[in-house]
């Protein structure tokens, strides 16, 4: 049986609420679940028990996690049957391309008492204020975050000006060196034709998470960036990847937590292969069976980590600090959101969900005798 894989379809970002949702399901899916409703109501937990339900049946399974509580799920996929089941709801609504042929739209919300969330409006609403402000506080620390870190890469910067020309030389001799060219295909993958975009790590109300642990469980060969100038470490990832599509090699790109734009790991499947960046909140034990290599930025251009100005010491702290504090507002307003749940757990008629769940499976299960 493979592993679960794991990984994050948003994120708490310096940009706000930011959704890769678009990359849980292939450009050609069989079959999107997509679940409505509101808190509480057991859309996570439906959306596990089916994952689980066929992962023990021996299919590929990948959860995919909240980064507003990363105890839930925003989704389960089925790689091999290309099916996936996912939370419909803001911050992450999904709308269906080919409602009915491709995707099925599943309304918890049918199965509350209105009237009960009626007589607690007032509540209600609060909670749902008081969460929504919270977030865009927090949001706030990390564009301050997003910021400190900026002027930390000019001190950087200001060191060696000409660094962006070295570091595009490396990063090509490095794709030369790690991709072999004879496995090219002609033709980029149909389901994935710009690579597949996701997290592999999440600003969440625990912390900063990282899955990194499942998703490079079984990789073969693992690459690790390192070097205290975060731009050279995501020029090497934007050329690897690049150079990887431009073979025709199915290539999951993993962005940044903080920044989205930023590209932070690559995982190269058909080459069993992982290219990861290291950083300070990086808390990873590769596996013990991979090859692992190591490219160091600082010693190409000659920047001596140990040695760098005091106003850079200074930014990282402040940024770290910004980013503790968002997280500590992230942290309440899941005490809020957990409120809220309450009052839709305690209007809710589960007894029918369970309905849900066994529909959902049977339909998957003839796609399972489809394709077999």
């Amino acid at each position: 049986m493979q592993p679960i894989r794991k990984m994050f379809p948003g994120g708490n970002t310096a940009k706000g609420f930011h959704s890769f949702y678009d990359f849980i399901a292939p450009l050609r899916p069989n079959r999107i679940y997509i679940i409505k409703g509101g808190p509480g109501i057991g859309k996570s937990t439906l959306i596990r028990k089916i994952g689980m339900a066929l992962y023990e049946k021996g299919l590929p399974l990948e959860l995919h996690l909240c980064s507003s509580d990363n105890s839930s799920l925003d989704a389960v996929a089925l790689p091999s049957l290309k099916v996936s089941v996912v939370d419909g709801t803001s911050p992450h609504t999904v709308d269906p391309k080919w409602p009915g042929a491709v995707e099925e739209i599943i309304n918890l919300g049918n199965l509350w008492d209105s009237s009960y969330l009626r007589h607690h409006r007032q509540p209600i609403i609060k909670l749902f204020n008081q969460i929504s402000y919270l977030f865009m506080q927090a949001y706030r620390y990390f564009q301050a975050a997003n910021s400190l870190l900026e002027e930390r890469e000019d001190w950087v910067k200001s060191i060696q000006p000409d660094w962006e020309q070295s570091v595009y030389i490396e990063a090509r001799k490095l794709g030369n060196q790690l991709l072999d060219t004879s496995l090219s295909r002609e033709a980029r993958d149909p389901d994935w034709p710009t690579g597949r975009h996701l997290f592999a790590s999440a600003i969440t109300p625990n912390g900063i998470v990282n899955t990194l642990g499942s998703l490079t469980e079984g990789i073969e060969q693992l690459i690790v960036i390192r070097g205290c100038l975060r731009s050279a470490r995501t020029l090497v990832l934007k050329v690897l990847s690049h150079y990887s599509l431009a073979h025709g090699y199915y290539t999951e790109i993993f962005h940044c937590g903080l920044r989205p734009d930023d590209i932070e790991h690559l995982i190269i499947q058909p080459t069993g292969m992982a290219i990861l960046s290291a950083d300070w909140y990086l808390d990873f034990q590769p596996p013990g069976n991979s090859t692992l290599i190591e490219v160091d930025l600082d010693s190409l251009l000659k920047i001596n980590s140990q040695r760098l100005p005091l106003e850079y010491v200074r930014a990282h702290d402040l940024m770290r600090t910004c980013i503790e504090r968002g997280i500590e507002l992230i942290r309440k307003a899941k005490e809020h959101h957990d409120e809220l749940e309450q009052y839709y757990k305690d209007s809710m008629d589960f007894a029918q969900v369970k309905k849900f769940e066994e529909g959902i499976l049977n339909d998957i299960q003839t796609i399972v005798v489809d394709e077999n």
